[in-house]
């Protein structure tokens, strides 16, 4: 097993990893322009699966059953927006959310504007919201 020679930890692989280019510090992201949702750009799956009802509530089973259907049988493709304008992000130096859903707006065709403080990338998200 490889160590880094950078942050001294154990590599499980050869293959080079990524180091948090500022350690400790937190970066704001505003959205600001997201893409056209005909473009699919901004839109992730909602649904992985389809799922039947296969038996009503009843006492004893107050939600019913359900069932997932097979595949070919219906197609549903439902897609949600991944951000938002107007939208800030708590982000770590390699650009991803910190916290859930940890979003990496690099991988989606959106833009924004970075900020060190919270306070005026609240200011730039409130201008946003306001056009």
């Amino acid at each position: 097993m490889a160590i880094c020679e950078t942050c001294n930890k154990a590599m499980l692989t050869e293959q080079p990893h990524r180091h948090d280019p500022f350690p400790g510090k937190l970066r704001f992201l505003v959205i600001t322009k997201v893409a056209a949702p005909e473009s699919g750009g901004n839109l992730a799956m909602l649904m992985h699966r389809l799922y039947r009802q296969t038996a009503q509530p009843g006492p004893g089973n107050w939600l019913g059953t359900f069932g997932e259907i097979p595949l070919g049988t219906a197609i549903l493709d439902v897609r949600q927006p991944v951000f938002a304008v107007g939208e800030i992000l708590v982000v770590d130096g390699l650009g991803r959310e910190i916290g859930y859903p940890g979003r990496k707006p690099d991988k989606w065709d959106v833009e924004y504007e970075g900020f060190d403080d919270v306070a005026v990338a609240a200011a730039r998200a409130s201008d946003l919201l306001e056009r």
